[in-house]
């Protein structure tokens, strides 16, 4: 998969999130991975597709595989992108 199908996938769920009031989505590289039946080796791609999809707020962990919590509570246009 593309780097930007990730981030769709992302993008979508964040909103979903929105939609249905949940305040976070907390998603891993390799729950991304599991759920588009990814190889190990589209990992880097994956994170990057997490990063560009991070705004002011969300949160990265890199101390045990790859984890970013989203704030998905508003996604509006006053948020800036952080990447």
């Amino acid at each position: 998969m593309e780097q930007l199908e990730y981030e769709q996938i992302i993008r979508f769920r964040k909103e979903e999130y929105n939609r249905n009031g949940f305040n976070a989505l907390e998603t891993s590289r390799d729950e991304l991975q599991k759920l588009t039946g990814s190889r190990k080796a589209d990992a880097p791609v994956i994170e990057e597709a997490m990063r560009q999809c991070m705004l002011e707020g969300d949160r990265a962990d890199e101390t045990d595989g790859f984890m970013v919590t989203y704030y998905c509570d508003n996604l509006g246009p006053d948020r800036r992108k952080m990447y």
